[in-house]
């Protein structure tokens, strides 16, 4: 999976999520996409970027619950 960009499908996949879910990731929550005529690919580098973001947010949170 070394493609620059990656389908729905393979972005489900790498996330371990329906595709479903992509759909509602991209709609609701700023997963990156762009808009090739009427296909959605998703940069992949781009996703990693946001997944790691929400990581780092999540452990962030977690340590002030915990620490705070």
């Amino acid at each position: 999976m070394n493609d620059v960009v990656l389908t729905a499908h393979e972005v489900a996949k790498l996330l371990k999520v329906s595709r479903r879910h992509v759909d509602r990731l991209k709609r609701e929550e700023g997963l990156p996409h762009i808009h090739l005529g009427k296909r959605v690919v998703f940069p992949r580098e781009q996703v990693l970027e946001w997944l790691n973001r929400r990581v780092s947010r999540t452990s962030e949170k977690t340590q002030e619950a915990t620490h705070g």
